[in-house]
């Protein structure tokens, strides 16, 4: 059977997605479902928590302004210096958290509205294209 999508670690993959089956791991074995009687498939995407990046960036604002008058000469500098470090950290942290922000493969199966499986954006994804191309093979196999 052709696999279409093994992943994200390949060697101990959480998802596979051969022509009939999407299996998922779970503790304790794989869920198991059937690709013909996956309906109204969409992904949902999960937005990552930004409020706590902006809210100690305005605290550091804040900070600085507060230190800048009391402080004079090379401190000030530094307090800057530090302002504009924790800035760059705290974008650094938002794009990586983005990155890695969840995302939902979600369908109806059996009649039943069902979460297939939760992956990293990027890595569901690729599994999305793994199971459009398992879809497209079945229906020309199958004519259906």
């Amino acid at each position: 059977m052709t696999v279409y999508y093994r992943g994200p670690d390949p060697r101990r993959p959480q998802l596979v997605i051969t022509g009939r089956l999407v299996k998922v791991r779970v503790p304790g074995g794989w869920r198991v479902w059937v690709i013909s009687e996956l309906h109204d498939l969409g992904v949902v995407h999960r937005r990552p928590g930004h409020e706590r990046i902006m809210s100690a960036a305005g605290g550091s604002v804040i900070l600085v302004a507060l230190a800048a008058r009391h402080l004079h000469g090379w401190p000030v500098l530094a307090v800057v210096v530090i302002l504009l470090l924790s800035l760059v950290i705290a974008a650094a942290e938002h794009r990586s958290t983005r990155r890695r922000a969840p995302a939902q493969l979600c369908a109806s199966y059996r009649g039943a509205e069902v979460v297939v499986v939760e992956l990293p954006r990027r890595d569901l994804d690729m599994a999305c294209r793994g199971l459009i191309r398992a879809i497209e093979h079945r229906q020309d196999t199958t004519g259906k």
